[in-house]
């Protein structure tokens, strides 16, 4: 429903029945439009977030401005490279074409937001790797 009232999402989460769901917007000033949809089409009660990556500490003594993932950035950050943010928006694609085909069964919906959910995990993980490649191990091998 946003995405087609062309506000492009990050992710989304439903809240599991425990949190009140939460989407993650792309640009911060579509908020106040997002929630006004939200509240108009949907019962209950929205997070809406924006992410905005700030870098909190150096992330390397070499002084080049570059981000542990070798990434060049303006401010030394480290964040999601462009294909992994691609493969987030495909994501949120997926979900929302998904959910809005009919006759699913009753476990698909369930399913489909496991899937979705492990994808993006695969891509948080990868972050996480290249922020602290010491805690997050490449090494297949390694526990």
């Amino acid at each position: 429903m946003l995405w087609a009232n062309g506000i492009i999402t990050g992710g989304c989460c439903c809240g599991h029945n425990r949190m009140p769901p939460s989407v993650v917007l792309d640009n911060a000033a579509d908020g106040q439009r997002a929630i006004e949809l939200l509240r108009a089409n949907d019962g209950r009660k929205w997070d809406v977030m924006q992410w905005q990556l700030v870098t909190l500490s150096p992330l390397n003594t070499e002084g080049d401005r570059r981000g542990a993932s070798g990434i060049n950035t303006s401010d030394g950050a480290v964040g999601l490279t462009p294909k992994e943010k691609l493969v987030l928006d495909h994501l949120a694609l997926a979900w929302n074409a998904f959910v809005s085909m009919e006759n699913h069964h009753p476990d698909d919906t369930e399913e489909m937001r496991r899937a979705i959910h492990a994808a993006q995990h695969i891509i948080a993980s990868r972050v996480a790797f290249r922020v602290n490649p010491e805690v997050w191990r490449g090494d297949p091998k390694s526990p």
